[in-house]
């Protein structure tokens, strides 16, 4: 435990007023000795000013009895002072700890309230993927009992609350991110909410809904909450306001320990992220020219995202080369010792998660990544009074000096092989076009480095975890009684055993790196991997690699839906044709991008991948468009609503297949052309042949008995009327009242909350 520095060498008020009260008695004797008139007078006179005396006297003593009390109470204000500098100074107490698990109640709050928004056009009875259809293969379609077969196969709660409750599944999915909506957000306001309990559960809320999400819900970043979400369980466990010195906070882990987990998850997510792109043999990343297209491809680009893409190529280029060191390179800094390349590897890591932020709209990932990063700050940058600084002795400057040292040769050699490997050469007569760069390495010599590289995370990891368990075996008996040492000892060993298991279990992922037939992966006992799926059925690993193949080479894909009631567009190629807006979806050849982080439009995300592949291998994109020739209002409100072509569904629809560019310039205020002529992606249809065609793919099943009760809702009448109520308001005013503007204004109105708590605490602590 830190030690606090107390003033000895300062009087106490007590001892400040003995001796007042010596001086003065001091003072009394000089002056009656001074002179026989004055002392004969005062004789005198003391008959006369008897009473004047007493009432003196009272008052004095009086007076001293306040003083007394005030000098209690300033007594008890110093050693409150001092507790809570020893409290503030605890390293059992982490306020990085309590940042992280806040911040992962914000994140968890962004993605239920972001879900709950789409859920009826997306998965309700006459959605996109009505949740009834996908569990149409669990359920045989004579049964008649519960959901319970399709909740062993596909765990969710969504199947309890179905069966047992007697909703109907899609009221039980909105129950499911309402709750989530509602935990998330009260403990953003309540430290009492933030306990593994209630971590634990957000986590299986997620889960379910992750689980029922089906095409929807399968995005990297939805597994990386689920698995950050889990270990945000651990790292929960915290000390209370008492610190080590609690015997109850013996049974919590060392926040060191359980935090090196977060980092390792960090760790495994940034170097797969970097490995991936090469190994997966992407012909833009490997020219570096993955950028030049990257801006204007991506699945929801913001408005940065145009200028971004106006930059000279070779700056560009350099860009990718900078991006490849920040994701394979510098996550080996994350566990070093020295301080300075933790810091250097924190600031480059949000650096990069800033300007990916920037330019494109990807939910939540980037906000959540960011989190993680906090794993790898000091307690002593968040403590709000940081100790005393001391005179440097000789031993703490040589260790800077060293590391100093260490920090010049390591940024060396970075910079150094950055510019072999990459043949990094600048022009000094053209420095406005940027560097040149190429890769200077084969796929064969990157293998080799992907096999060594793999075996020096897992040495690494190894190393880090076994120093940091040592450490915080050491600090459990380092103080308290006997009782308190071998209770801290076992919990701490406990402790010690989870982490070393996730450890053991992200081993997997990074042996899949290895793309030789080297099979890394087989060197991996069996045990372990069996572990690891396992864990990966339930969310609790998965395996990253994020932008793995680079699209958009000559422009985006861009589908457009139109539809038509002309009579003449019965051979698709001519009529009057009048194109489907999305809300955040590029249609509009003079519509900027929008800036919608940290929600997930989940149709409009999905549509880009459709773009990139048939409507055959995409069969909830024939529903989508059942539904907007039935008129569904659920799934219209998934569009933008503002622009709707037409009062009533048309007759007919086609999907147009566009491939878009970004414009030179902004001079017409148009910020996409495009760069071919309608390619047919779907051919024109009606409202039968769609029905017939869904009929095939299985989204117009004959349903089950099971299924058709669970498609309605059948108790908790007042609960449901208020989901219902709920979605009315929501879709009244769906111009306006749209998930950014909710999830905006939610985490304002906690920010004002808290920041009128903090200001509140601060002035009662302000001496009077």
């Amino acid at each position: 435990m830190a030690k606090s520095r107390i003033p000895v060498a300062v009087k106490s008020p007590a001892t400040k007023n003995n001796d007042n009260q010596k001086s003065n008695k001091k003072n009394k004797k000089v002056t009656g000795g001074a002179g026989g008139d004055s002392g004969s007078k005062s004789k005198k006179n003391n008959s006369n000013q008897a009473p004047i005396m007493t009432a003196m006297m009272s008052e004095d003593s009086s007076s001293n009895d306040d003083k007394q009390t005030e000098m209690k109470s300033s007594l008890k204000k110093h050693s409150l002072k001092i507790d809570d500098q020893i409290n503030e100074h605890d390293e059992w107490i982490s306020p990085i700890q309590n940042y992280f698990i806040w911040l992962i109640s914000a994140i968890y709050l962004f993605a239920f309230v972001s879900f709950y928004m789409q859920i009826r056009g997306l998965y309700g009875n006459k959605g996109v993927l009505p949740l009834r259809y996908f569990a149409v293969k669990y359920v045989d379609s004579n049964e008649n009992a519960s959901l319970d077969s399709i909740n062993r196969a596909v765990p969710s709660l969504v199947w309890y609350l179905a069966s047992t409750q007697g909703f109907s599944l899609t009221s039980s999915l909105e129950l499911i991110s309402i709750a989530g909506s509602l935990i998330s957000f009260i403990q953003l306001l309540s430290n009492s909410f933030r306990t593994p309990i209630i971590y634990f559960l957000l986590f299986i809320l997620y889960y379910s809904c992750v689980n029922v999400g089906q095409t929807f819900l399968y995005f990297q970043w939805d597994a990386f909450l689920l698995e950050t979400g889990a270990l945000t369980v651990l790292v929960s466990i915290r000390c209370t306001e008492y610190g080590s010195r609690s015997f109850l906070n013996r049974f919590r882990p060392y926040p060191p320990l359980v935090l090196w987990t977060v980092r390792w998850l960090l760790f495994k997510f940034m170097l797969s992220s970097g490995i991936v792109k090469f190994t997966s043999r992407c012909p833009l990343w490997w020219s570096l020219r993955s950028l030049d297209v990257h801006f204007e491809s991506q699945p929801l680009p913001t408005p940065f995202a145009w200028y971004a893409h106006q930059i000279p190529q070779n700056w560009l280029h350099l860009a990718v080369v900078i991006h490849f060191v920040i994701e394979i390179a510098v996550p080996f800094m994350f566990f070093t010792p020295f301080r300075t390349l933790k810091l250097l590897s924190f600031y480059t890591q949000i650096f990069l998660q800033i300007m990916i932020a920037l330019t494109g709209n990807y939910n939540f990932f980037n906000l959540l990544t960011m989190v993680l990063c906090l794993t790898l700050l000091d307690d002593d940058m968040f403590r709000r009074r940081r100790p005393q600084q001391t005179v440097q002795t000789e031993s703490t400057m040589e260790r800077n000096s060293m590391e100093i040292c260490i920090f010049g040769a390591i940024i060396g050699m970075l910079a150094y092989y950055t510019v072999y490997y990459f043949d990094v050469m600048f022009h000094w007569n053209d420095l406005l076009n940027g560097p040149t760069t190429k890769v200077n390495f084969t796929y064969d010599q990157f293998n080799l480095f992907v096999i060594q590289t793999v075996t020096a995370s897992i040495v690494l990891g190894i190393i880090s975890l076994t120093c940091m368990a040592l450490i915080a075996l050491y600090k459990s008996i380092s103080y308290g009684s006997i009782t308190g040492r071998i209770v801290h000892l076992i919990m701490t060993m406990f402790y010690v055993i989870i982490c070393a298991s996730i450890m053991a279990i992200s081993i997997v992922p990074l042996a899949e790196l290895d793309t030789t037939g080297y099979h890394m992966k087989s060197t991996v006992p069996m045990e372990i991997r069996r572990w690891y799926q396992n864990a990966q059925h339930h969310h609790l690993v998965s395996s990253y690699g994020l932008f793995r193949v680079m699209t958009g080479d000559g422009g985006r894909p861009e589908l457009i839906i139109e539809g038509s009631n002309d009579a003449n567009a019965a051979d698709g190629s001519v009529g009057d044709w009048r194109p489907y807006y999305f809300r955040y979806k590029p249609v509009d050849l003079y519509q900027s991008p929008a800036f919608v982080v940290p929600h997930q439009p989940r149709l409009d995300w999905q549509m880009w991948f459709a773009a990139l592949d048939s409507y055959q291998n995409n069969p909830w994109l024939l529903n989508l468009c059942y539904r907007i020739l039935t008129g569904e209002s659920d799934v219209l409100n998934l569009l933008d609503t503002t622009r709707l072509p037409f009062d009533k569904p048309p007759k007919f629809l086609r999907i147009s297949r566009y491939i878009y560019k970004y414009t030179d310039s902004l001079k017409y205020r148009a910020w996409w052309h495009k760069v071919t002529n309608r390619h047919a992606y779907l051919p024109m249809v009606t409202k039968e042949t769609l029905e017939s065609a869904l009929k095939l793919v299985e989204l117009k099943k004959q349903m089950s008995p099971a299924l058709n009760m669970a498609s309605r809702d059948r108790s908790w009448t007042e609960l449901v009327q208020s989901l219902n109520w709920l979605h009315s308001f929501l879709v009244a005013n769906n111009s306006w009242l749209t998930a950014p503007v909710i999830i905006y204004t939610l985490i304002s109105f906690v920010a004002v909350i808290n920041f009128l708590r903090s200001s509140s605490s601060s002035s009662k602590l302000k001496p009077k």
